[in-house]
C-alpha cells in the first residue's frame, strides 16, 4: 500500500514550502487539494461544477468526491505528501483505504505573517503557475499577478475552516498517538530538523516493509 504524509496547518503557513522540500529531498511527490480542486473547476469538468457549486454554498465537498479529485491525478507513486485532505474522520477513513499515512506535520504561523503572506499571493495568467507577487513564472517567463480569491472575506472563510474544522480534526490525529507528528512553525529555520526526521520515518518503514517481504 504506498505511504502518505500529510500536511496541516492554516493558510499561507508554508505547507506549499514543505512539500516543495519533501519532492526535492525525497523525491515525494506533493498534492495540494486546493490546487486539485483550482484544476478540476478551470477545465469546468462535471466534478469541477459540482465542487464550484459546493464551494459557492461554502460547503465541504463529498468524501468520496475528494478522493476521486486526488487518484484522478495520482501516478502510483510509493510516497506521497499532500495537504488540504483528509479533514475530516470520513475523509479520513476513504483516504486509507488507499494510502498508510505514516507522518503528520503541522505547521504554526503568526496571524502577521499569514496576512503578509496571504496578500502576496500571485498566479500565471496563462498556466496559473502559483507563487508571490513581484516573481516570474518559469514556465512562461512573465510576471505573476495578483489571484482573484485573495480578497479579505476570503482569508476570514480560511481562517475559520481551519480553526472549526481542521485544527480540531488534526488535534484528534495527535492524540490518538498512531502517527508521527513533526511540529514546525513559519518563518522559523527548521526544514533542516523535518528533513532528518522524514528521513528516519522513511528508513524505518522501508526496514519494516523488506522484513514483510523476508518473512512471506
Amino acid at each position: 500500500m504506498p505511504k502518505a504524509i500529510l500536511i496541516f496547518g492554516p493558510t499561507c503557513a508554508g505547507k506549499s514550502t514543505i512539500g516543495q522540500i519533501l519532492k526535492k529531498e525525497f523525491v515525494i511527490p506533493y498534492y495540494s487539494f486546493g490546487d486539485l480542486k483550482r484544476l478540476e473547476i478551470d477545465n469546468n469538468t462535471k466534478l469541477g461544477k459540482n465542487i464550484a457549486a459546493k464551494i459557492t454554498l461554502q460547503e465541504a465537498i463529498d468524501p468520496e468526491q475528494g478522493m476521486q479529485l486526488i487518484m484522478n491525478r495520482y501516478q502510483n507513486e510509493e510516497y506521497i505528501s499532500i495537504c488540504g485532505y483528509p479533514i475530516s474522520w470520513p475523509e479520513m477513513s476513504n483516504f486509507q483505504e488507499i494510502f498508510t499515512v505514516t507522518t503528520i506535520i503541522n505547521l504554526k504561523a503568526s496571524p502577521r505573517l499569514i496576512r503578509r503572506r496571504y496578500f502576496r499571493r500571485g498566479v500565471c495568467p496563462k498556466c496559473k503557475y502559483p507563487g508571490t507577487l513581484g516573481s516570474t513564472c518559469p514556465i512562461h517567463y512573465i510576471a505573476l499577478v495578483k489571484r482573484d480569491d485573495v480578497t479579505e472575506e476570503e482569508l476570514k472563510i480560511r481562517l475559520k475552516l481551519y480553526k472549526n474544522r481542521i485544527y480540531p480534526f488534526f488535534s484528534d490525529l495527535s492524540k490518538s498517538g498512531v502517527f508521527n507528528i513533526i511540529e514546525y512553525s513559519a518563518g522559523k529555520k527548521q526544514a533542516g530538523q523535518i528533513i532528518a526526521k522524514i528521513k528516519d520515518v522513511i528508513g524505518e518503514h522501508n526496514a519494516k516493509t523488506k522484513t514483510n517481504h523476508t518473512s512471506h
